[in-house]
């Protein structure tokens, strides 16, 4: 199946609506075997306008919006390779929280959670360009 949209236009190419409560998947991608293909590749050029991924999720659950489960073993590859070699003024990651919520609570969460892992870093972070302030720090007092 191939979906091809050319030229100016709006709208959606494909549209996925639920309309009432479901358990099933909207999209489910089985690789199996096919070890030299990728389940999904997203290609954008030109000047964007808007995101090229985005999710909104406005839901109340106790769910992940994102959750990645991984059990194969990673040895020349990482489990997430974020890259970006363009020339941008913006940063590589953005992480935000505009929760009110008073309770305590970890906004980033750095767990080797296998005591056999002797060797393991939780955090390597390396600077290549010379600087006079490898860390900042930001904050508001109230």
């Amino acid at each position: 199946m191939e979906f091809v949209k050319s030229g100016a236009g709006t709208g959606n190419v494909l549209d996925i609506t639920y309309s009432a409560a479901a358990t099933g998947d909207a999209l489910s991608i089985a690789m199996g075997t096919a070890v030299a293909a990728s389940a999904l590749a997203l290609n954008g050029t030109g000047a964007r306008t808007d995101d090229l991924i985005k999710i909104d999720d406005d839901s109340t659950s106790g769910a992940s919006c994102i959750d990645i489960n991984l059990s194969g073993a990673f040895t020349t590859a990482y489990a997430i390779d974020l890259t970006a070699s363009g020339t941008h003024t913006s940063g590589l990651m953005n992480l935000t929280s505009d929760s009110a919520n008073i309770g305590a609570r970890n906004l980033v969460n750095i767990h080797n959670d296998n005591t056999a892992a002797v060797g393991t870093v939780p955090l390597n972070i390396t600077q290549d360009a010379v600087t006079s302030t490898n860390f900042k720090l930001v904050m508001t007092m109230a």
